[in-house]
């Protein structure tokens, strides 16, 4: 008995020094319960959503007031005085569309775009002056670079969303000064008949899907959806300048039938 315990206690001794010993006893120190910590759980999308929504709104109105004390100074001249005035009308837009964007969350923790296309909140439609838009964009994207914008627009009341509208000229209008480069042109023509109002934009590009990739495609696609939204069409074609036009459509009154939910575009 006591051989075996002086052998036990020799083994004991060797695992204690750092010995071979073959017990599968293990003696490593063990963390306390006090410092194993479970991982925070991440925020629902959706709230995080809300989170960057409501920094972008902070940041745009800084960006706002900025713009209304440059625009008040009385040294600046009359070409940045409109670029200044310009950077106030963009921020106003861009206000209207964060607020749509957050229209789009209904619940902290729930995303409207798992819900079905019917559900979708979308922006109201109203008459509006399609070419008191059209000059806001005109003005906007053309004090931004040195792109020749030609704007030919008689007075034309439509019946669209407001706020899809601008975000479609911006989008056709963005794709078209790209398409030309910083030394073409662009024509936009505004018309209206018994049925549509019109907006031609024609660039003097090398053609839709010829020149360098980038955005066209996407903007072209978000035009479209939002087009459909007021029962109106978007077409591209070839251009009165050499390069692209997209004609977009715009009906003059309310349909008779609703037009699609956003998304649900044939």
């Amino acid at each position: 008995m006591s051989v075996n315990g002086k052998g036990r206690q020799n083994s004991a001794d060797r695992r204690a020094a750092g010995g071979r010993g073959r017990s599968s006893v293990d003696v490593r120190p063990r963390a306390s319960s006090e410092s194993v910590r479970p991982s925070p759980e991440p925020p629902p999308a959706a709230l995080v959503c809300r989170q960057i929504s409501h920094d972008i709104r902070h940041g745009l109105s800084t960006i706002s007031l900025l713009a209304t004390m440059l625009n008040a100074a009385p040294e600046i001249g009359d070409q940045n005085r409109a670029r200044a005035r310009s950077i106030v009308n963009e921020v106003r837009w861009l206000e209207q569309l964060q607020r749509a964007y957050d229209g789009w969350l209904l619940e902290p923790s729930e995303a409207v775009w798992c819900l079905p296309p019917e559900n979708i909140r979308s922006e109201p439609l109203e008459n509006i002056r399609l070419d008191l838009i059209a000059a806001e964009v005109v003005e906007a994207i053309g004090l931004s670079g040195t792109v020749r914008i030609d704007l030919r627009a008689e007075a034309v009341t439509a019946y669209a969303s407001r706020l899809a509208v601008w975000r479609v000229l911006s989008n056709v209008l963005g794709n078209a000064v790209r398409a030309a480069g910083p030394s073409g042109a662009v024509g936009v023509h505004i018309t209206v008949g018994s049925r549509w109002a019109v907006a031609d934009i024609d660039d003097n590009g090398p053609g839709f899907g010829a020149g360098p990739p980038g955005l066209e495609a996407l903007g072209l696609s978000i035009a479209r959806e939002l087009a459909a939204e007021w029962g109106g069409g978007l077409e591209v074609g070839r251009s009165r300048l050499g390069g692209s036009r997209v004609r977009l459509r715009i009906p003059v009154r309310a349909p008779l039938r609703p037009p699609l939910a956003y998304g649900r575009a044939a």
